[in-house]
């Protein structure tokens, strides 16, 4: 059966082949990305039942815009992906509080405001799968990432409680931790 599936940081790496494989299997997506370019590309080459979303998702406003772009096109939303990510390295003494601020915004606050969006349409269905990706270094931490790291735990957090908050909904919310992946990120 085709479900509706929007993957945040759609436009390269692990989300791009997300996209890929969940194309692959029929399913209508919707590549979203703060790299409209990217996400368009991607689009393109996923076929007619695809969507390129430009969003920033550590802004309110701009999750909206994806959700509702998604709802006016697809008229549903299944599943969500929070692929979306960053990792600067850097050790603690050389990271700006501005550096600090925007991984957490984008690795956790981007969490958050996707689900939040997307949880307000599956609790009114009774139906939804939340998933977001985190890092072993969520648990473990590891030297030059502590600010990756920091955001990483708090995804695994957050999907706990909100797997405890939407599991009277039908909504099941699980957060997978894939490993050094071969992507540019990780390069």
């Amino acid at each position: 059966m085709s479900q509706v599936i929007v993957v945040t940081g759609g436009a390269g790496g692990i989300g791009s082949a997300i996209c890929k494989g969940l194309a692959q299997d029929g399913h209508k997506v919707a590549v979203a990305d703060y790299d409209r370019e990217g996400a368009q590309r991607v689009a393109r080459e996923l076929g007619k039942d695809a969507l390129a979303v430009e969003v920033d998702v550590g802004s309110k406003e701009s999750v909206a815009r994806m959700i509702q772009e998604c709802l006016d096109r697809f008229g549903g939303i299944d599943v969500l992906f929070n692929g979306a990510g960053i990792m600067p390295r850097h050790e603690v003494k050389d990271i700006s509080a501005e550096e600090w601020e925007r991984v957490l915004r984008i690795n956790l606050t981007g969490v958050f405001l996707c689900s939040q969006a997307a949880a307000a349409h599956m609790v009114g269905k009774r139906q939804g799968r939340i998933i977001s990706v985190t890092s072993g270094r969520g648990v473990a931490g590891a030297p030059g990432s502590a600010h990756y790291a920091a955001s990483k735990a708090g995804v695994i957090a957050f999907t706990k409680s909100l797997a405890i908050e939407l599991a009277p909904h039908n909504v099941v919310v699980n957060a997978i931790a894939p490993g050094v992946t071969d992507t540019a990120m990780s390069q």
